[in-house]
C-alpha cells in the first residue's frame, strides 16, 4: 500500500525551512498562517473533509535528515498541536540506515561536532540533537531483502569500512569491474539503452541526460510546470525537492527514458524508481506544443507494470498514461504546482538512488575519492542482482578501504552500537525473542 507523504521541507507537509535554519525568528509562522496550518492538521480527533487525521509522523530515511531539521519538525508539531510537549506529543518514528547518505550540508542527528568545522554544535542544531539523543524505543531490522548470499556479505562489510583485499579482488573486480567481466559484457552496459547511470554529483548526471536525449533523435518537448499564479508567490522558483520531486521544467521525447519520482500504484509496480520509456505525448487539440504547456497525458511503457492493460494490443500491455500530478506548497496560501511526476533516468546522482530498488542494469562511476561519507556503500546496494551491476574500471583497493574509513564513518560505527544497545533494551522491555 502506497502510504504517500510530503517532503519535510514542504508546506504541505511540515514547513521545515530550507534557509537561514538556526533562525526562529526567521522562520516562524505568522498569525494568518499558523491558524491554516494547525487546521490542516486536525489533532485531538479532529477529521479533515477528505477522511485525514494526524494520528503520527514517520520520517524516512533518515540518515540523510540533520540535527536542525529535526528541531523544526519537533518545533512545527509543537505549533500545530498548541502542546509545548516534544514534538507536540506527537508519535515519531525515523526509519532508515544510518550507514547511508548524511545529510547535504548539515550535520547527522548523532554528532556533537559539526563535520566542516569540527567544533561543537550549539543553537538548534544541539537541540535537534538532543531530541534524537533522548529517543530510546529503537527495533532492529537485521535481515537484507534486497541483496543476498556473497553481494550482501560483502555489502555489509563495506558498509563499515571493513571490505577486505579478497572483497576486492575475487568479488567486487571479478564480478563488477570492466576488466573482470570482459569487453563483451562491458560493452552490454554501455550500450543497453535500459542501463542507468549512476555518478556522484549533478554535473555528470546533466551532461550524461543530455547527450543521451539528444541521440534519441525524436524532437524534444519543453513541458513547463503549472502553478498557482498568485502574485508574489513566485512559486515557480521552487525547487523540485519542495515540491514533492516535480520540476518546474522538464524536458522529453518519444522513447526518452524517465523515472517516476513517487508511488502511484505499489500493487501494480508502478512504484518511485520505476523506469520506462515514453510513448506518447498527448496533448489537447487547441493546445500548441510550442508554447511549452502540460500535457494531457504522457504514456510510458513500464517493464515493472503489472496491472490490467490500458490499451488494446500486447505490444501496448504495459503503457501507462501518466497524469499530471498536483503537489501543494504551502496549503496555508493555496500553492502548489502540477507536473508529471517523471525525470529523465539515463543518469541519476548517488543522493537521488537512496531508497531505490533497482532490478536492471546498473552502471556506476564510484570516482576516485568518498565525496561523502556512505556513498560508495549506497550506489553500489540498489541492485538485487550482482549480475546487473557494473562499477566501471578498476579502481585501487584503496578506494574501497582506506578512502571509505573516514571520521564520519567512525563515529557512525559508534551510533551504531549505541542503537544496538538500546534494541536489546527495547526487546527485553517488550519481551521480544531476538531470534
Amino acid at each position: 500500500m502506497g502510504a504517500g507523504g510530503y517532503t519535510l521541507q514542504s508546506k504541505a507537509g511540515l514547513s521545515v525551512p530550507t534557509t537561514h535554519l538556526e533562525s526562529k525568528e526567521t522562520n516562524a509562522l505568522k498569525k494568518g498562517s499558523l491558524k491554516k496550518f494547525q487546521e490542516s492538521f486536525n489533532w485531538e480527533g479532529m477529521v479533515h473533509q477528505d477522511g485525514r487525521r494526524l494520528i503520527a509522523v514517520v520520517v524516512d530515511e533518515y540518515s540523510m535528515v540533520s540535527a536542525t531539521q529535526l528541531y523544526w519538525v519537533h518545533h512545527r508539531l509543537q505549533e500545530a498541536t498548541a502542546s509545548t510537549h516534544e514534538f507536540g506529543g506527537v508519535c515519531i518514528a525515523l526509519f532508515g540506515d544510518p550507514g547511508q547518505l548524511p545529510p547535504v550540508g548539515g550535520t547527522s542527528l548523532w554528532r556533537s561536532d559539526r563535520d566542516n568545522t569540527k567544533s561543537a554544535i550549539s543553537g538548534l542544531c544541539k537541540a535537534g540533537h538532543d531530541l534524537y539523543m533522548a529517543i530510546q524505543t529503537v527495533m532492529e531490522l537485521n535481515v537484507v531483502r534486497r541483496q543476498s548470499g556473497h553481494y550482501r556479505d560483502a555489502l555489509m562489510r563495506l558498509r563499515d569500512g571493513k571490505t577486505t583485499p579478497e572483497d576486492w579482488k575475487d568479488f567486487w573486480n571479478k564480478n563488477c569491474s570492466f576488466e573482470g567481466i570482459g569487453q563483451q559484457r562491458s560493452d552490454e552496459f554501455k550500450q543497453d539503452p535500459s542501463t542507468l547511470r549512476i555518478y556522484s554529483n549533478n554535473e555528470d548526471c546533466r551532461r550524461e541526460n543530455k547527450k543521451a536525449l539528444k541521440q534519441s533523435n525524436h524532437p524534444i518537448m519543453r513541458i513547463q510546470a503549472e502553478h498557482d499564479g498568485l502574485p508574489g508567490k513566485r512559486s515557480s522558483d521552487k525547487s523540485a525537492e519542495a515540491c514533492g520531486e516535480l520540476e518546474n521544467t522538464l524536458y522529453i521525447s518519444k522513447e526518452s527514458k524517465v523515472m517516476l519520482r513517487r508511488n502511484l500504484a505499489t500493487q501494480c509496480g508502478l512504484v518511485n524508481g520505476s523506469v520506462g520509456f515514453v510513448k506518447e505525448i498527448v496533448y489537447e487539440n487547441e493546445h500548441d506544443p510550442r508554447k511549452f504547456s502540460l500535457p494531457i497525458a504522457v504514456i510510458v511503457e513500464f517493464e515493472s507494470y503489472t496491472g490490467a492493460p490500458f490499451f488494446h494490443g500486447e505490444s501496448r500491455r504495459k503503457w501507462v498514461p501518466l497524469r499530471p500530478q498536483k503537489q501543494d506548497i504551502n496549503r496555508s496560501e493555496e500553492t502548489y504546482r502540477r507536473q508529471f511526476s517523471i525525470c529523465l533516468a539515463y543518469a541519476i546522482t548517488g543522493h537521488k538512488s537512496q531508497g531505490m530498488t533497482i532490478r536492471g542494469k546498473v552502471l556506476i562511476e564510484i570516482g576516485d575519492k568518498e565525496a561523502t561519507s556512505g556513498l560508495l556503500y549506497v550506489m553500489t546496494s540498489r541492485n538485487t542482482d550482482i549480475q546487473n551491476l557494473c562499477i566501471g574500471k578498476s579502481k585501487p583497493f584503496e578506494r574501497w578501504s582506506k578512502n571509505v574509513q573516514t571520521k564520519g564513518l567512525e563515529k557512525r560505527l559508534k551510533e551504531d552500537e549505541r542503537l544496538r544497545e538500546l534494541a536489546s533494551e527495547t526487546r527485553d522491555f517488550f519481551g521480544v525473542d531476538s531470534r
